[in-house]
Order: structure tokens, then C-alpha cells, then sequence
């Protein structure tokens, strides 16, 4: 038996917990990037509050809210679509955060580009704020994109390979 890593274990777990378990089998089963973009970005913001003002359950964590609505994203979109739709909304919480600040008692603030939420929040004993950047930290955006999505976020055929779009709107 093959060992599961801690990013995979993870990953698995927030599934279950989102109760979209089927739809994102089925998202995994037409998609395979889906695992890879939902893995690193399960790691990156695990721990992380509830941001989206678009979240339809009730949710503690972002990670949670992401993985419920893409599973619900899968029975209702094209396959092309579909890909977009994945992008967009794990993009949401990248640009959110490129917009606030974490900030802990001390005054430390979260390096969001370098380092897990989760560990800063396990570093900080007490409770952490949140705050507007005075400017949006689009460099980090960018850092963080590549980090989650890959060659600049661009979706693949599941072969490494990027995808172009039709003029319908699907992608080949």
C-alpha cells in the first residue's frame, strides 16, 4: 500500500468536510489539474477565515467554502468552462489576500507569499485581524498563482500542455 503524504491527506479531509465529496470526484474524474491546483492551494490557505462574501454554506474556513463551491460549479458547466470557473474562484481568495493584511497582538504580520496560514496561526497564540493593504500586493498575487496554478495559472490538457479557448467558449 502506498503511503498517503500530508498534503493529500489534507486535501482529502477538507473534502469530506465540504459535503461536495461526489461532485469534486466527478471534477477530479473529467479534470485531473483539479487534485494538483486543489492540493497547493488547500496547504496554502488551511486555517485561513471565511473571506468570500460569495459563500453559500456555512463555512469557518476559506479552504471549505472553495472546495464546496467548486463541487457544486461540476454539475452545472461545460467542461470549459468549468476550468475557468475552478481558476476564478481559487483566484478570489489569492486576490483577497492581496488586499489584506493578518496581523497578529505582537504586530507581526502574515508573510502570505512565503510562508502557510497555518503556521502563522499556530505561531500566534492570540487572535489575528485582519486589515485593508493601503496598496494591493499584486507581486505576491502573481507569486502565489504560480505557486497554486502552475506555469502562471494557465489551465493544462492534464498533459502539461496549455489550453487554448474557442470562440464557443469551450477549451481544446
Amino acid at each position: 500500500m502506498r503511503k498517503i503524504s500530508p498534503e493529500d491527506r489534507l486535501l482529502r479531509e477538507c473534502i469530506r468536510a465540504s459535503h461536495s465529496t461526489n461532485r469534486i470526484r466527478f471534477l477530479l474524474a473529467i479534470w485531473p489539474d483539479t487534485w494538483t491546483w486543489l492540493r497547493a492551494y488547500c496547504v496554502h490557505f488551511h486555517g485561513l477565515p471565511t473571506l468570500s462574501s460569495s459563500a453559500t454554506a456555512d463555512y469557518s474556513q476559506e479552504v471549505l467554502c472553495a472546495v464546496h463551491t467548486i463541487g457544486h460549479l461540476s454539475n452545472s458547466l461545460t467542461n470549459g468552462k468549468l476550468r475557468a470557473a475552478v481558476h476564478a474562484r481559487l483566484s478570489e481568495t489569492i486576490d483577497t489576500c492581496a488586499k489584506t493584511v493578518w496581523v497578529n497582538a505582537d504586530d507581526e504580520a502574515w508573510d502570505w507569499v512565503h510562508h502557510r496560514y497555518e503556521l502563522f496561526a499556530s505561531e500566534s497564540s492570540t487572535r489575528i485581524e485582519a486589515h485593508p493593504r493601503e496598496l494591493p500586493d499584486f507581486d505576491g498575487a502573481q507569486q502565489v498563482g504560480r505557486l497554486i496554478f502552475g506555469d502562471g495559472g494557465t489551465p493544462s490538457n492534464g498533459r502539461g500542455t496549455p489550453q487554448k479557448e474557442r470562440c464557443d467558449g469551450f477549451v481544446s
